[in-house]
């Protein structure tokens, strides 16, 4: 399970760079 919540959380984290770097646009 922790593997699994780890992988989300990079996805999630992914996820989240990239709407910061549009609203920085």
């Amino acid at each position: 399970m922790i593997y699994g919540l780890n992988w989300h959380g990079i996805l999630l984290n992914a996820l989240f760079q990239r709407i910061i770097c549009l609203a920085e646009l």
